[in-house]
């Protein structure tokens, strides 16, 4: 899964978070 930068990074952690 690559967004594209910090932002994609971003995008991911709250992906996480919704996992969680």
């Amino acid at each position: 899964m690559n967004f594209g930068g910090v932002g994609g990074a971003r995008v991911a952690q709250l992906a996480k978070a919704r996992a969680l």
